[in-house]
């Protein structure tokens, strides 16, 4: 007992010092998402600065750099153990998936225009703005492909791995894990998605917060896996992009 108790008092200090370490990588990096592509286009820096600021790009870091500390020992102590997730079947992951992509549809199609036309009547927001920004795919397959790859990559890989693989969980050891940590972090990943989209509107800012709470529970639910949230993410993007294309969805809301 004596021992244990010994162990428990020295491990403390690395409990601390690991929460204020995620804590610290997350105010960094959120502020370099978040703040750098405005920052850059504000004075008129090198617009390389902002491919920098992509999810992606500093997700890779992120997880770089979260690599380099646990092979020097930096992150021992620093939260409570998770159990490793279980290896699943492909048939299981496949059913995941789909589930995860039919009910992100549904959500989407059929309760996200409520929170659209809130957005329009009390923030001033145009529900089609996005879909006239992007009227050029209409009929364009070499654009439409080229913005099929990128969504992808950019979008469905870029912004899971980041905010939910990246910034949910060290939020959770930020606060020191347990349901009241999950909580939080997957309101704050959720507030954080919303204002990324910031530039693209008000109806943008609301149905990010919205697709950023179902899919930060769906990580969770998923046992943190990336692939269902990746999958549901880039399939409905996918679909929104293939609407434009084939002018199904106009800038009349047709």
């Amino acid at each position: 007992m004596i021992q244990a108790t010994g162990r428990s008092a020295a491990e403390a200090p690395e409990a601390a010092a690991g929460r204020a370490w995620a804590l610290l990588e997350v105010i960094a990096f959120s502020a370099l998402v978040l703040g750098l592509g405005p920052l850059v286009a504000e004075i008129g820096a090198p617009p390389f600065l902002t491919f920098v600021a992509n999810p992606l790009i500093l997700g890779c870091v992120w997880f770089t750099f979260l690599w380099a500390r646990r092979q020097r020992g930096g992150d021992r102590g620093s939260a409570p153990e998770r159990a490793a997730p279980q290896v699943w079947s492909a048939g299981r992951t496949a059913l995941v998936c789909l589930a995860a992509t039919l009910l992100f549809f549904a959500f989407k199609l059929f309760v996200s225009p409520a929170f659209d036309g809130l957005a329009e009547t009390y923030l001033g927001g145009d529900r089609l703005a996005q879909t006239r920004e992007y009227a050029f795919l209409r009929g364009d397959p070499e654009a439409f492909a080229q913005w099929l790859a990128l969504i992808w990559l950019f979008a469905a890989l870029g912004e899971e791995v980041f905010f939910r693989g990246l910034l949910l969980s060290r939020l959770e050891t930020a606060f020191g894990d347990g349901f009241a940590a999950c909580f939080l972090a997957v309101a704050l990943q959720a507030a954080a998605f919303a204002f990324h989209h910031f530039e693209s509107g008000p109806v943008a800012v609301v149905q990010s917060l919205a697709s950023g709470l179902y899919l930060g529970v769906c990580y969770v639910l998923a046992g943190r896996r990336l692939l269902p949230v990746i999958v549901a993410h880039g399939l409905w993007d996918s679909f929104g992009l293939t609407m434009l294309f084939l002018g199904i969805a106009d800038s009349d809301g047709a």
